[in-house]
């Protein structure tokens, strides 16, 4: 019983790992052709599902027949199809991008086929959560689609039991472990808005009650996390953040970070102090790329800025696989320069000590302007009101942060912001005035003026997330206009 036990187990986790396999590579070709889609459609996402082909497998000592993928190196041997689901909000697919992904499906499978899903415009993230929602269910049907698969695991505490608390303790090991591989997978899943994080747990025992138990699971495992990660863990992912200007990320790691480590990242060099303290004033906001194995093991950039590590990038475009998530994220290439850091690869051992030379060479790049002083928050809606009809310049407005400075646009600009929310998460960051409301809902669609308004009085306002993103955006605008001001000044002068 114990020989069979031990054999089901590493049957069970090596085919695990071959369906991890399968979709890290799901996620990476999702990725490279998300970045290729979005030089044609900044909005657009693309989701690869891959499909093995079936073969019968006897499970050892027994004489259960299941279905299973033919699980290996993904080739077309192995691989039946590769379905490429294009959600853009563009209504054709320029031949250029198309033939590219064929290109890319053709080395691992005979058989591909391109789907382009138009999605209305400024609705893209809820459609694509709804299209997307399949992904994590497609790896619970993999692991445990066959019914006399699940009768087996289904035995799994009984024999347990019978082989004894030591082989339980094992178990429960293995669970740990598993669940630890499915969190890695999941983030990066979810980095393109694809489902929810699955739990191990759930495959060995689904009598338990899901959420609470993949609740108590993410707790456990995000504090662990957060625990044993090294300096550079922290260096690279703040330093990121600084570069990248993600400073409510910022503010939220630095929130997990330990008391201990935060003393050593005050005392370290690496980390601009001032910037500690300027994320500690700021609403945390979490991107969920903390999980990302780069981080495991960064490169030494914390010195360099994205201007200066993408100009090292275009001097061998094979560098660019040594991007962080987050300055990948802020890449500026061009779509030429996309392509052609794909068309190069993974780098060589010799790119590796060339890059190391480079990043080692490249000096101190010019830190950011960072505005130390707090901004300010309204005691009542009425004084709101009242520094909303002031003249104010752009730096003091930016120390008031009120929903209120969208009346500051013009009717357009506010039309183009609303609409690029759903309605109901625009009507929930509606925290002001009546009267400041009633303005703001005045400038949307008329289409969506009536839905507004019936949102806005069932829900109460609150500076939630959507709220802050919304005064972002304003500022952006805002600033851009002080810019133009200013550039007119100076050719009259």
């Amino acid at each position: 019983m114990k020989t069979f036990l031990s054999t089901f187990i590493v049957l069970f986790f090596t085919s695990t790992a071959g369906y991890a396999d399968v979709l890290r590579q799901e996620t990476f070709l999702s990725n490279q052709f998300s970045e290729v889609l979005r030089s044609y459609d900044e909005r657009g996402v693309v989701k690869v599902d891959i499909e093995l082909n079936q073969k019968k497998v006897q499970l050892p000592g027994t004489n259960f027949l299941v279905s299973s993928n033919d699980i290996g190196k993904l080739s077309k041997k192995n691989v039946k199809s590769v379905t490429v689901h294009v959600f853009s909000e563009k209504e054709t697919l320029p031949k250029t991008v198309e033939d590219f992904f064929r290109s890319e499906i053709e080395k691992i499978s005979k058989k591909s086929n391109i789907k382009l899903i138009t999605l209305e415009k400024g609705l893209r993230d809820n459609s694509l959560q709804m299209a997307l929602d399949s992904s994590v269910e497609k790896l619970s049907a993999s692991l445990g689609g066959s019914e006399q698969l699940l009768y087996v695991i289904g035995m799994i505490p009984f024999i347990l039991l019978i082989v004894g608390y030591f082989m339980k303790t094992q178990m429960q090991k293995s669970v740990e472990i598993l669940n630890g591989q499915l969190q890695m997978l999941s983030s990066a899943l979810q980095e393109q808005g694809i489902g929810t994080t699955p739990n191990g747990n759930e495959i060995f025992n689904q009598s338990k009650d899901s959420s609470s138990q993949s609740t108590e699971t993410s707790t456990v495992i995000e504090k662990n996390m957060w625990e044993v990660m090294g300096e550079d863990f922290y260096n690279s992912l703040l330093s990121d953040c600084y570069w990248c200007e993600l400073d409510q990320y910022a503010s939220f790691i630095w929130g997990k970070t330990p008391i201990e480590m935060k003393k050593n990242l005050l005392n370290s060099s690496a980390i601009d102090k001032s910037y500690l303290k300027f994320i500690s004033a700021i609403e945390p906001v979490d991107l969920g790329l903390a999980k990302h194995s780069y981080y495991l093991s960064p490169w030494k950039v914390e010195h360099i800025s994205n201007e200066d590590l993408f100009e090292i990038v275009r001097s061998d475009f094979r560098f660019y696989s040594y991007l962080s998530p987050l300055r990948n994220r802020n890449a500026n290439f061009t779509l030429d320069e996309k392509l052609r850091c794909l068309e190069l690869g993974p780098s060589t051992p010799m790119q590796e000590e060339l890059f190391a030379k480079k990043i080692a060479n490249t000096k101190q790049s010019e830190k950011r302007a960072l505005d130390l002083q707090q901004n300010f928050n309204f005691s009542s809606f009425e004084e709101e009101e009242k520094i909303l009809e002031m003249d104010l310049t752009f730096d003091q407005m930016k120390k008031f942060p009120t929903i209120g400075w969208l009346l500051k646009l013009s009717s357009e600009e506010i039309a183009e912001i609303i609409s690029s929310y759903q309605v109901k998460d625009f009507a929930g960051a509606l925290y002001c005035a009546d009267s400041i409301k009633e303005k703001i809902i005045e400038c949307a669609p008329e289409k969506r003026q009536d839905l507004l308004r019936s949102y806005a009085s069932k829900i109460t306002g609150s500076q939630n997330s959507t709220y802050l993103d919304i005064i972002q955006k304003v500022f952006k605008y805002l600033e851009e206009k002080d810019r133009e001001v200013e550039d007119e000044g100076i050719k009259i002068a």
